[in-house]
């Protein structure tokens, strides 16, 4: 197929222009490209119909936007192109180029149901009615000749043939055919449009670069088709008539012989010449005295009669030739359906033998690859056999050869021995010999726990929720931080009501002191752990560990985690009350859900259900001090934060990382804000909080009716994309609304729920994009839920395809 974007195409309207969000459009089917090379308007050159788009700006052109009628313009691919929806097709018409009626480098074939078109047709300038707008320049082809070419005029749904030059060729049918490239095209309007019925059309182009006019008019004859009105003037404007003389019907027709006309002339004045007389001011009168006079009374009425008659056989002979046309027309429809059948099923026969060739050498080409591959294989396995028998051969020498030596030293140590005692004797080697042996023997593994356990936690001192955000303020504050308010309290509510939180936000924001700063408010400055994350970490025992299957005991991760977890453990069976807060940095510079993919797991488990798997017991050996931890469990004593940058040195959250994590984009620090710095490592008057009480605070709670009748309706409008919201995301915005109860108002909390918890999941090319967007900029109104709806709103803004938590 010719490269559809490079020239311009010959397109048929397919349905009328209807208006869509104050906009109207329209489809067309291609045909052919300008220079006469068809086009196949298939769903696999065209899609998703085959069919091409076109924005019609313009009223006037909506006007003559008829279906069938015939443009030309360029198209373009457009970016609303979606495969899944039948809807969007690939190609619109371009605005940047002319669209205009018509196609002037092609003459169209208009079919006349007789033996030859019909001359008088363009002589008396009768009008055709026809369904639809044709081409400028047309032919008339009948059964046996074709007549033309004419300049078409369409006035109000009727057609006038106007001749190009006064004169017309009349050709054979056969030898036109035989000379002229034809390009027929069937075409069905109105399949897409389900409120009108469809309408079939029919094309017949020809390219004006394909007619050789030489040869056309040596093979046939010049028609004079010139107007009879054109005659007419030409002939009164010879005979100058007067007044006088036109009143008198018989010295004008006389007259009329009389005159020295040109032989044409003469032959078109008398077709004309029954049009003059009737065309003359006393013609009623006259009849009407000729019709009283007896002697023409009987003549008339037989003249009548006769007329009569000849004009019934008249009707019945055109009626007859019609139905006989619209019979070869049928025949004709019937003989192209079974050639255009014929050469498809040559097409299809030569195509499967060509696939089945093709297939057949591939597969021959597949075996003898593969028997080559057995060959190679053969020859290698040989090959491997013949060097496994030589390096047994060797290993089996060797052994040999270190067994006879073994032998040899030994019995040469057996004849030596009673000097070697001798000698030891000398230098004074006895049993404390031994015993130095002893001590330099390896040193069993050890378990080391953080010396922190040891100590028990100061809690002489009660503290409520409201209290420990102040304390939370004051401690950043005297660290030398600056977070906005809501930014602590949001942080605070998602640490105690999910497992794991993520930060993000410009470097240098603070996201990696503010989980520090979060653990030494709590007082748990030494339960606090940071990992920095590496970006070769493939998979989990990176930061778990793995089994040594030489050695047979359990190696733990250097980053210290299995430790720290060990002992979150620990401190709950002492009921020591210490929180552990353990931060991985930078969480994003290898794939989380590699190697964080069983703690994702686990947070799906009830709380008394969650532990990792560290190894399996019966792979370590019994005085492995890890043997007793090959299961650790997650106590609600601990809580997990990553932190991530968004740059191309990262990678993306999936959907899984989202669907299990508060994501927070911290705002930009004011530093006007920012107050003298404290270098003290233990900062004065911090009461700590108890792990009992801040589980307390995170205890699951009711929310108001009307929260519930709210991610309804916000379930409601992400089912527009096939999304929802589910239960998990549910009950985080549910304990995550419960949980800021008494820190922040109900549209606040609801307000940080959407932009952590529904906004990062939504994506630009899901189903129905635009539709969801709207509902839900209709239910985050911007007065409730200003973050929600600027983020909204620079969603809507961007042409982007990928994670939306970037705008965050």
């Amino acid at each position: 197929m010719a490269d559809i974007l490079s020239q311009e195409l010959v397109l048929a309207v397919d349905q009328e222009p209807f208006e869509a969000n104050s906009n109207w459009f329209t489809i067309l089917y291609p045909l052919v490209t300008i220079y006469g090379e068809r086009i196949e308007a298939n769903v696999a050159a065209f899609p998703n119909r085959g069919r091409v788009w076109y924005m019609v700006q313009s009223p006037g052109l909506r006007r003559q936007m008829g279906p069938g009628t015939l443009w030309h313009g360029m198209v373009e691919e457009t970016t609303a192109f979606k495969t899944y929806d039948p809807d969007r097709d690939r190609y619109q018409i371009s605005l940047r180029h002319a669209f205009a009626p018509g196609a002037p480098q092609f003459f169209e074939i208009i079919d006349q149901h007789f033996t030859e078109p019909d001359v008088r047709i363009v002589r008396q300038e009768r009008l055709i009615r026809l369904a639809r707008r044709p081409l400028s320049d047309v032919f008339l082809r009948g059964r046996d000749t074709v007549l033309g070419p004419f300049h078409a005029v369409w006035q109000d749904g009727e057609l006038r043939l106007e001749p190009r030059e006064g004169t017309a060729l009349r050709i054979p049918r056969a030898d036109f055919e035989a000379m002229v490239r034809i390009e027929s095209f069937v075409h069905e309007a109105n399949q897409y449009d389900r409120h009108r019925a469809a309408m079939l059309f029919n094309y017949h182009l020809v390219h004006k670069n394909d007619l050789n006019w030489e040869e056309l008019r040596r093979r046939g004859e010049a028609v004079d088709v010139r107007p009879d009105r054109e005659i007419l003037n030409q002939t009164v404007q010879q005979l100058r008539f007067s007044r006088s003389e036109k009143q008198e019907l018989k010295r004008l027709l006389e007259r009329l012989q009389e005159v020295s006309l040109s032989e044409d002339l003469r032959e078109r004045v008398r077709d004309v010449k029954l049009d003059i007389g009737q065309g003359l001011d006393n013609a009623d009168a006259l009849a009407r005295v000729i019709g009283e006079m007896p002697q023409f009374k009987e003549f008339l009425e037989h003249h009548i009669e006769t007329v009569t008659s000849a004009r019934i056989q008249e009707q019945v002979t055109v009626r007859q030739i019609t139905v006989q046309n619209e019979l070869h027309g049928l025949e004709a429809k019937k003989q192209k359906v079974e050639a255009d059948l014929a050469r498809l099923r040559q097409t299809y026969d030569e195509r499967v033998a060509r696939q089945d060739e093709e297939l057949r050498q591939r597969f021959d080409e597949r075996v003898a690859s593969i028997e080559q591959r057995e060959r190679d294989l053969e020859s290698r396995e040989r090959a491997f056999d013949e060097r496994e028998r030589s390096q047994t051969a060797q290993v089996e020498r060797l052994l040999k050869q270190y067994e006879e030596k073994g032998a040899q030293i030994a019995e040469e140590l057996f004849l030596r021995m009673p000097i070697f005692r001798a000698m030891g004797a000398g230098m004074g080697l006895g049993p404390g010999a031994a015993t130095a042996r002893a001590d330099q023997a390896p040193r069993r593994r050890q378990l080391h726990l953080p010396p922190f356990l040891k100590t028990a936690k100061d809690f002489a001192h009660d503290i409520g929720e409201k209290e420990f955000v102040d304390q939370f303020r004051d401690v950043v504050g005297q660290r030398g931080f600056a977070y906005s308010d809501l930014d602590l309290v949001n942080f605070h509510v998602c640490m105690k009501t999910g497992m794991l939180t993520i930060l993000a936000g410009q470097s240098g924001s603070g996201k990696s002191s503010l989980p520090r700063l979060y653990a030494e408010a709590l007082g748990c400055r030494e339960e606090y752990l940071h990992i920095p994350v590496q970006p070769n970490w493939f998979d989990e025992r990176e930061v778990l560990g793995s089994v040594n299957p030489l050695a047979g005991f359990y190696d733990p991760s250097p980053v210290g985690l299995v430790e720290r977890l060990i002992a979150a453990d620990e401190d709950a069976s002492r009921q020591r009350g210490g929180l552990y807060v353990i931060c991985f940095d930078e969480m994003n510079l290898a794939r989380i859900e590699h190697y964080f993919a069983q703690f994702l797991s686990v947070m799906e488990h009830p709380a008394e259900e969650r532990a990792l798997r560290l190894f399996n017991r019966t792979a370590v050996a019994e005085d492995d001090p890890y043997r007793s931890y090959d299961l650790v469990p997650l106590h609600p004593n601990t809580r997990f934060v990553g932190t991530i940058n968004v740059d191309e040195t990262t990678h993306f959250l999936s959907a899984k990382v989202l669907d299990r994590a508060q994501f927070i984009t911290l705002q930009v620090p004011t530093l006007g804000r920012a107050t003298a710095v404290s270098t003290v490592s233990s900062l004065p008057g911090i009461t700590p909080v108890p792990a009992e009480t801040y589980n307390a605070w995170a205890a699951p709670r009711q929310v108001a009716p009307e929260v519930v009748e709210f991610l309804r309706d916000l379930d409601d409008a992400l089912r527009l994309s096939n999304q929802g919201l589910g239960f998990r995301r549910f009950e985080q915005i549910r304990q995550y609304v419960a949980g800021a109860a008494g820190l922040m108002n109900q549209d606040e909390s609801l307000d940080y729920a959407m932009r952590q918890v529904v906004l990062p999941r939504l994506r630009k090319n899901a189903y129905r994009f635009e539709d969801m967007l709207k509902r839900l900029q209709v239910l985050l109104k911007a007065d409730r839920f200003p973050g929600s709806s600027s983020l909204l709103e620079r969603i809507a803004a961007t042409e982007s395809d990928y994670e939306f938590f970037q705008l965050l």
